[in-house]
């Protein structure tokens, strides 16, 4: 019997080693053109472009000049020449409802390809709760297609953004587990103690349901400097299906645990989302709402 469960043991841990070769897409990853732009109707557009090479078997970046690139709003082309820089900038801010698509490429690398759409905002009504710092987000104007919602905040320095929210405490059953825990030291008394860590977000299958979100944050009951700002900033961004992916799984990647934790045996890779064909990076629509709370 001892020696069975000897063997079962050793199984069990050799099943729970990373069964993956960290290298594997190294080869795969190498010459290829980087391009990488959020699209907004709040902000013009911005483009980098980089590519990846090799250096003595690591994989390294570089800025990339003279690209060309043929950026359409719907079949309206809106850029079509030689990018001289590494960044494409434009006189130019993104609509709503519209798909925008990019074709680039450069001397010794494949062409890319990518495209993505808009999405509408999502608005809602605001109030705060200054006894339990709470935050009351209800009745949502929901656009007719259905994309995911983050939320963040800010707090608010006279009229400058300043300190960003790091926890977020909510009892919202609706919003994403991709980044809860219930390990916090500290407990609002009306949400509870469960919390988010940098964001939350509502799925698209979850957002139509959502009437109403109540959150909170740590850092105004633990830290006496908070008592110098005059202000909130919530932020609510309406994501393209192709930003929701990527920063959902950039998050996760992000969040694999170091070598010397326990769980790391079971962790398996993620690989962060890239919609760029026949190449890597993001290019990715997203539409923002701000509301401002004042004390």
């Amino acid at each position: 019997m001892k020696y069975l469960i000897c063997v079962f043991i050793a199984v069990g841990i050799i099943s729970c080693t990373v069964d993956y070769n960290p290298n594997a897409n190294f080869l795969d990853t190498q010459n290829k053109l980087i391009v990488n732009s959020y699209l907004s109707p709040q902000h013009k557009i911005e483009i980098s472009f980089y590519s990846t090479f090799s250096n003595n078997n690591i994989s390294s970046y570089r800025a990339e000049k003279n690209i060309n690139v043929l950026l359409k709003e719907d079949d309206t082309t809106i850029y079509n020449g030689i990018c001289t820089d590494s960044i494409l900038l434009l006189n130019y801010y993104p609509k709503a409802g519209y798909t925008y698509s990019i074709t680039a490429s450069v001397n010794g690398l494949d062409q890319v390809y990518a495209e993505t759409r808009i999405p509408n905002p999502i608005n809602c009504s605001v109030s705060y709760a200054s006894k339990y710092g709470i935050i009351n987000l209800r009745n949502f104007k929901l656009p007719t297609d259905n994309n995911s919602m983050w939320i963040t905040a800010n707090y608010l320095l006279g009229d400058t953004v300043s300190h960003v929210y790091y926890e977020y405490i909510t009892n919202c059953l609706l919003v994403d587990n991709v980044n809860q825990s219930n390990d916090t030291y500290y407990r609002n008394e009306v949400l509870g103690s469960n919390y988010c860590d940098g964001f939350m977000r509502v799925k698209a299958s979850n957002v139509q349901q959502l009437d109403s979100l109540l959150f909170s944050d740590m850092y105004h009951l633990l830290n006496k400097s908070a008592a110098n700002y005059n202000g909130i900033r919530v932020n609510i961004t309406t994501a393209s299906s192709d930003y929701d992916q990527y920063n959902r799984t950039y998050y996760q990647q992000a969040s694999t645990p170091p070598e010397d934790d326990i769980n790391a045996m079971v962790y398996q890779p993620v690989h962060v989302y890239c919609n760029v064909k026949n190449g890597l990076g993001i290019f990715a629509g997203l539409n923002q709402s701000y509301y401002y709370i004042y004390k």
